[in-house]
């Protein structure tokens, strides 16, 4: 949840914790009604002495590898859907720099002149808006 919590970037954050979310939900239902045969068959492939540490590895290992399998034909789909719930925020400021190589430095310098010229605007307005000076 710590990660969540951070500003930048929230959104993909987000959309990373709720498709982790839904797959182990997915693929829970999904090995449910199978794991008595998944269980019994571990049993016979490392033995009834074998260690429960390795059988719990083993599981999980195959769990992951062959659901995540199952789950890839419908990835773009999930992240179609992650991209509606949790869409990437819009860049309101528009800054030119952002779009200027960084090794031209005449143009770097002149989108930084615009750009710190339209955002001392943008600030004025806000700063205006605020105070109901408008």
């Amino acid at each position: 949840m710590g990660i969540l919590s951070s500003k930048k970037d929230q959104h993909e954050k987000r959309q990373v914790a709720l498709g982790h979310f839904l797959f182990n939900v997915v693929t829970f239902l999904i090995v449910l009604p199978i794991y008595p045969l998944i269980y019994k068959n571990l049993f016979m492939i490392l033995g009834a002495d074998a260690s429960p540490v390795l059988l719990l590895a083993l599981f999980h290992t195959l769990y992951n590898v062959i659901l995540a399998a199952v789950c890839l034909p419908f990835l773009q789909p999930i992240i179609r859907v992650l991209n509606k719930i949790f869409p990437a925020p819009k860049n309101t400021l528009g800054l030119l720099i952002e779009h200027i190589d960084p090794y031209n430095t005449e143009e770097l310098l002149a989108a930084l002149i615009t750009d710190t010229g339209t955002l001392l605007e943008k600030t004025r307005v806000y700063s205006r808006s605020i105070w109901r000076l408008e």
